[in-house]
């Protein structure tokens, strides 16, 4: 994240910089999860785009972009021309993670080959939708960290009939000692059956299998 809440600019960090082209050199795939993941609220939304803007992400949900506001070229603006160049000058090859709906993704930035929500993950290039939730924490209080613990231990075991179990872990959970407990057992559980994977290598996966059937 280029910009985490314009704080400063990640890009500028060398030691950042340098640990992320580690991590790109040894495989593991770079994903622009946002720019300041901010979303500015807007006037007209409707109900359903104020709880999960202002609520339910508490105005975090950057990409999330109404069908209605011309979401093609907003989306373009921000995805490439504020997070892809960014990265790029530093000689990294990241890709777009885009929480939006299938057709706006493709047709707003035709560099994202996938998508994820929080209930599926989205192939864009074949159609294909793999229905599995994540599990994800909000640490912004008390009672929704006492929440977040009860609702990931109850979709935890739904996930061990999935075959992608997704752990979504944020820089806030580390500093909720129960949370960052759970998130441990989960970790240490879902690896006594299951290997660690990157998107890009699971849908490549799916893409061979579904050629050979």
């Amino acid at each position: 994240m280029p910009n985490y809440h314009r704080q400063g600019s990640a890009t500028e960090d060398k030691n950042f910089v340098s640990w992320l082209r580690d991590l790109e050199a040894r495989g593991y795939e770079i994903v622009i999860h946002g720019y300041f993941h901010e979303r500015p609220r807007r006037v007209g939304e409707r109900i359903k785009e104020k709880f999960m803007t202002r609520f339910y992400t508490q105005d975090e949900g950057e990409f999330s972009i109404s069908i209605t506001a011309k979401p093609s070229r907003e989306l373009r603006e921000r995805v490439m021309n504020l997070k892809l160049r960014a990265y790029h000058r530093l000689d990294l090859s990241p890709r777009p993670g885009c929480s939006i709906t299938r057709a706006n993704a493709r047709r707003a930035t035709p560099e994202c080959t996938y998508t994820t929500r929080i209930d599926s993950v989205l192939d864009l290039l074949t159609g294909e939708r793999e229905a599995t939730r994540s599990l994800v924490y909000s640490t912004h209080s008390k009672w929704r960290r006492t929440v977040s613990l009860g609702w990931n231990a109850a979709l935890s075991r739904s996930l061990e009939m999935r075959e992608l179990a997704r752990l979504s872990i944020h820089p806030p959970d580390f500093e909720a000692p129960k949370i960052w407990g759970q998130i441990l057992q989960f970790i240490q559980r879902f690896a006594r059956t299951r290997n660690a994977t990157t998107y890009r290598d699971w849908i490549g996966r799916q893409r061979t299998n579904r050629k050979a059937t």
